[in-house]
């Protein structure tokens, strides 16, 4: 911390005059949002009959684009449809008769559609709004000064809302329109600013001078209040009423697991008194209700002058705070008052250790190797560790003729000073000799060098028989500043178990951890829920390889937008986090990482479409391919480069072709249906340093020209034999007979494509389990209540269930086998 902080708090004081306070009512504030930061008492409502576009919240990379920078904001939801009738409805906002009021609303399009401003007495009846007029034109580009400006009276005084609605009759791109502040004030005031937001330290607040971003709060609704006196401070005087009035900081954007030191300057004018009651109070969020506010201090007003005084803050989460002066000071009418005239908050530094410097260590070379360390003989058999002869190190020698029982031993480190906060890294060499069982070597640490203080346990290890020099090295975090001892504590299998030596040791300053990056992450959406659960393994070990030894945290994002950070995660463990998104449509990319300390590693990132069906996939069709079925293939092409070749292999020759080329192959025909979710499967080979672009098509005719929609694409495809690959999910818009298409367009090497494969994705569930089984003869269908419905040969369930309505079905399944399968199905 600032040395001079909380001097520069002390010296903000009043002129040598004390102010005779007036009172006055304080005044309205005029209406102001900022939609980027929040939209509290908004309302969005669709009026299409069917869904169409919706307002919603756009933030980081979902905000409006321009210039290399995006602006939160509120825009149109991605829903793509014919049409546009999004409303977006204000709170209520109360108006007078005869006023006039300007309605400032700043947005942008990045299409054609129109944006109009209406006014209401409904929050929900769009039919009786009347428009105010079109917003127009609105700029392409974020340019605030390009806000549009509307005029509005009103008959009679009461609550208004106000109602932004966006209209279209064609299907523009997702983010087509999009609106970031909103106004009201009266004709010939200024618009309110935007709110102060404290961000760097220290921040000290001369109330003397100047009250920026601080509000006065009159909880009691009485005629006194704080009140700004340039050259004096912010006072109140002592009235018969009890005062219950708050004069709140602006808000400060405060870190979970730092450390704050606020400090206040309050001038007493008149003699102390019982009567005086003040107190600093913090609230999260940029609220200014009383109930939002907690006490951090009872103020000390003790004397004539000036009062300073000193607390502590460690936020328990990440966020805005604001400071408040509570004054409750009981009614006493005198010529007195209080005056606050500064206020200060930095963030504290704890003393640190450069990284690197050793800060303890021993060899045990000296003449008095044992010098400082202490013995515990904790089963009390006379054998513990010590010097031995013509050994190094500390020992515990359980060959000793006394030695009875097997060890329990601790040896304890000489005193060693550690910083709160501080990592170190300890690293320590043992080694065995004559041992026949291994050994067990616990480490732990404590505020006293015996075991009942060695309250933190570091690690456990096992130490194999006659293993020479076996290193290790732990991260420690010091939770106090002082002096910590070192436990070392051994147990034995049996009592005759060899020597066990603590080689050496050294204790070293250390950087915060880097957590590893987490394993395994997946994102599996759920289209009946709209919400996608992320699971994950955490890791076990931080960058430098070391263990982790203490709780860490999980951040999880939705594009770069952070949506959740789940604490206390265990090293090893799975995790999961059941996310629901704003917006469920389209491909998402969602990334994790491990977060410790203010570090974090490394993302890993999972991207699915939640537009993809989930459930069963459904084998509708394999290509099986031989010399005869090949001639079924379309090879198209001015080279002719595809050939079958051999078993179910079609080869693209290279030799044959040119490096720009236009080469087809074309499968035979499959039925597929419309509004159905379908994927393929195939396995590819080229080169291991050749590559070449391929594209899997489908299309309504075995011709390259009807090959018009594009399943997957391979820029310099370099593929050491052959591995599956598969295409996205998609659906086709008609009923027919299909064609799959590979489309070789540059070519460096050999392409080879065999087992070709066309899948449906099934909505029922279940289905694979049984498909699972031996062939099905025969297929019966029960609904809820168990009444059969339906009983039939059958080849597989999904040809059983196909023709039911929507419904729970158990399907029982008899097998060729004669085996039965049962399994509920839900459509």
């Amino acid at each position: 911390m600032n040395k001079n902080f909380l001097f520069a708090c002390v010296a903000i004081v009043g002129a040598a005059y004390t102010p005779t306070i007036s009172v006055q009512a304080q005044q309205p504030v005029p209406y102001t949002v900022d939609f980027g930061q929040s939209q509290d008492g908004w309302t969005s409502i669709n009026q299409l009959a069917t869904v169409g576009k919706t307002w919603e919240a756009k933030t980081k990379s979902h905000g409006f684009y321009d210039g290399g920078t995006y602006y939160d904001c509120v825009g149109l939801s991605s829903t793509f449809t014919p049409n546009t009738d999004a409303w977006y409805v204000s709170p209520s906002i109360s108006l007078e008769a005869g006023k006039t009021y300007e309605v400032k609303t700043f947005a942008a399009r990045n299409s054609q559609i129109t944006l109009t401003l209406n006014i209401g007495t409904s929050a929900d009846d769009m039919t009786s709004y009347t428009s105010v007029g079109e917003l127009s034109p609105l700029p392409t580009i974020y340019d605030a000064s390009a806000a549009i400006t509307k005029e509005v009276t009103v008959d009679a005084s009461g609550d208004y809302h106000f109602a932004l609605n966006a209209t279209t009759t064609e299907n523009y791109a997702p983010y087509d329109c999009n609106v970031f502040t909103f106004s009201v004030v009266e004709k010939g005031t200024a618009e309110p600013e935007k709110p102060l937001v404290v961000t760097s330290f220290p921040y000290v607040a001369d109330l003397t001078a100047s009250n920026e971003g601080w509000t006065a709060c009159n909880y009691n609704n009485d005629d006194d209040t704080w009140m700004f006196f340039s050259g004096a401070g912010v006072g109140m005087a002592s009235t018969l009423l009890d005062a219950e009035d708050a004069y709140v900081s602006p808000a400060i954007q405060l870190t979970k697991g730092c450390k704050y030191k606020v400090a206040t300057n309050v001038q007493l004018y008149g003699n102390p008194s019982d009567n005086y009651h003040m107190t600093l109070t913090v609230g999260k969020g940029e609220g200014l209700d009383k109930e939002a506010f907690v006490p951090l201090k009872l103020l000390q007003l003790t004397q004539l002058g000036y009062n300073v005084d000193e607390a502590t803050f460690e936020p328990s989460e990440s966020g805005v705070y604001r400071f408040a002066f509570l004054n409750t000071t009981t009614a006493d009418y005198t010529n007195s008052a209080v005056i606050v005239t500064a206020f200060g908050i930095d963030e504290t530094k704890n003393e640190t250790v450069e990284t690197g410097t050793t800060v303890f260590s021993d060899d045990f070379s000296a003449a008095d190797a044992m010098g400082k360390w202490t013995v515990a003989d904790a089963n009390h058999d006379g054998v513990t560790w010590g010097v031995s002869e013509g050994v190094s190190g500390i020992t515990y020698d359980s060959g000793k003729a006394e030695a009875q029982n097997p060890a329990n031993d601790w040896l304890f480190s000489p005193a060693v000073g550690l910083l709160e906060g501080q990592d170190y890294f300890l690293t320590y060499t043992v080694r065995r000799q004559g041992a026949f069982d291994d050994d067990v070597l616990s480490v732990a640490f404590g505020n006293a060098a015996n075991a009942g203080a060695m309250t933190r346990e570091l690690g456990k290890q096992t130490v194999s028989t006659n293993a020479e020099d076996v290193t290790t090295t732990m991260r420690i975090t010091a939770d106090q500043t002082g002096d910590a001892f070192f436990g070392f504590h051994v147990t034995t299998p049996s009592s005759d178990n060899g020597q066990l030596s603590l080689v050496n040791i050294e204790l070293k300053a250390a950087d915060k951890a880097t957590p590893c990056a987490v394993e395994n992450f997946t994102a599996k959406p759920s289209r009946k829920d709209r919400n996608v659960l992320f699971t994950w393994t955490n890791p076990v070990q931080d960058t430098n390889g070391i263990a982790i030894n203490q709780p860490f945290s999980v951040r999880l994002y939705d594009g770069d937008e952070l949506v959740a950070c789940v604490d206390n995660q265990e090293v090893g463990k799975e995790g999961s986090y059941l996310y629901t998104p704003s917006s469920f449509a389209g491909r998402a990319t969602y990334k994790a990482e491990a977060y410790m300390e203010g570090n974090a590693s490394a993302q890993v990132a999972v991207s699915i479409n939640l537009d993809d069906m989930q459930g069963d996939v459904i084998l509708v069709k394999k290509y099986d391919v031989d010399r005869q079925k090949a001639a079924e293939w379309v090879i198209d092409g001015k080279c002719q480069a595809w050939k079958y070749d051999y078993s179910d292999i079609f080869t693209y020759d290279y030799r044959k072709g040119t490096k720009v080329a236009d080469e087809w192959l074309i499968s035979p025909t499959v039925e597929l249906e419309a509004g159905k979710h379908y994927m393929l499967k195939y396995e590819l080979k080229t080169s291991q340093d050749y590559g070449n672009n391929l594209f899997v098509t489908i299309g309504n005719a075995q011709t390259k020209e009807a090959q018009t929609k594009v399943l997957a694409e391979y820029y310099g495809l370099e593929q050491n034999g052959f591995a599956e690959y598969q295409t996205e999910q998609f659906t086709l818009d008609e009923d027919g007979s299909y064609s799959i298409g590979f489309h070789v367009t540059n070519s460096n090497y050999y392409v080879n494509m065999r087992n070709l494969r066309v899948y449906h994705i099934s909505e029922t569930t279940g289905i694979e389990a049984v498909e699972g089984n031996a062939s099905v003869g025969r297929v019966c269908v029960y609904d809820a209540s168990g009444r059969l419905i339906s009983d039939m040969a059958a080849s597989s369930v999904d040809e059983a269930v196909k023709a039911l309505g929507k419904g729970m079905y158990v399907v029982k399944a008899i097998g060729m086998d004669g085996k039965t399968s049962a399994v509920k199905v839900i459509k």
